[in-house]
């Protein structure tokens, strides 16, 4: 790789790190602190218990929760499919607050478009998710790293460039 070469993707690394972080001072990162994901239980797909270590992925990952009345929450993942990454589905795993399983395949069904089907998604009918998160409010993004929580973006950016560029740049940048 040449000079010039490493030196822009340097500047492109760089442009999403600050970006990520101007996402996070913009809004409440709130109780989520660099850790390890805490334990619980949420039903997949295909309705069998999972504990949160089965949600953990290597690298880079995103773990977004939502919740079925939540209008943000449908805008985040339209915003979400039309970004046109390759990477963003397979590394997001949703979790579906507040709802059954049926409630919740219910609204994966409605809410998820096509360009996110790859991602994942998981019901947290008992809030074991939201609780042991300490989550208030929806969306959530988390953006993880192995199984360590690395930041937080809950609420609504007012710049969705801002966010694109922050969760982009976070799964797809190693």
């Amino acid at each position: 790789m040449t000079r010039e070469n490493v030196m822009g993707v340097r500047r492109r690394w760089w442009g999403g790190a600050i970006a990520a972080a101007m996402a996070l001072a913009a809004v409440g990162v709130g109780a989520i602190e660099q850790r390890p994901l805490p334990a619980f239980t949420v039903i997949s797909a295909g309705g069998v218990e999972t504990p949160s270590a089965g949600l953990v992925r290597e690298g880079k990952w995103l773990l977004i929760h939502v919740t079925p009345s939540c209008r943000a929450c449908e805008g985040l993942l339209r915003d979400m499919a039309r970004w046109d990454s390759p990477a963003l589905p397979g590394a997001t795993v949703l979790i579906v607050g507040a709802a059954a399983h049926a409630e919740a395949a219910g609204y994966v069904s409605r809410a998820v478009p096509e360009a996110l089907s790859a991602a994942s998604w998981y019901a947290d009918a008992q809030g074991q998710a939201r609780q042991a998160l300490r989550l208030q409010g929806a969306p959530v993004v988390i953006g993880m790293q192995g199984e360590r929580i690395q930041w937080a973006i809950a609420g609504v950016l007012d710049d969705p460039r801002t966010l694109e560029s922050a969760l982009r740049t976070w799964v797809e940048q190693p």
